[in-house]
């Protein structure tokens, strides 16, 4: 049986550390295994570095957060409403290439960003879900979003 109160903890310790090493320019990789939150964490830490960013900046950022997979964009778009309801941000979603950028965060499959690369807003912060699907290789989708931004 899951002890649910062992793995918030997980999550809020990923959460808090997560928030500690954030810099500009900066990367951070969070790395679990499957069910262990990262989709929860990953809302947390929008919601936090919203947080940070309209203190600093008086404006909601732009955020952009990768799918790999369609499937994947209502679970990562209805996680942040679940889990951080309060963030004041708000959602577009964006798949088979049209590309959505009406709300602060825009979830999004890869495939779809780069087949509109070229109208793509720049971003205040990028997320990548299953970032194991992410490759170095010149022609890969991730990397040419990466060079772009």
């Amino acid at each position: 049986m899951i002890d649910f109160s062992e793995v918030t903890k997980i999550q809020d310790r990923a959460i808090s550390e997560t928030r500690n090493a954030r810099r500009p320019g900066g990367a951070i990789l969070v790395v679990a295994p499957t069910g262990a939150g990262k989709t929860r964490i990953n809302s947390k830490n929008i919601e936090n570095f919203a947080h940070d960013f309209r203190a600093e900046h008086q404006r909601n950022p732009h955020v952009l957060a990768l799918q790999h997979r369609g499937a994947l964009l209502e679970q990562a778009r209805d996680a942040l409403a679940r889990w951080s309801p309060d963030c004041g941000l708000t959602i577009s979603t964006t798949r088979e290439g049209e590309l959505d950028q009406s709300g602060d965060v825009n979830f999004a499959t890869v495939q779809s960003i780069v087949s509109r690369l070229n109208e793509l807003r720049q971003v205040d912060l990028l997320t990548i879900d299953e970032a194991h699907h992410a490759s170095n290789s010149k022609d890969a989708d991730y990397t040419k979003v990466l060079e772009f931004l």
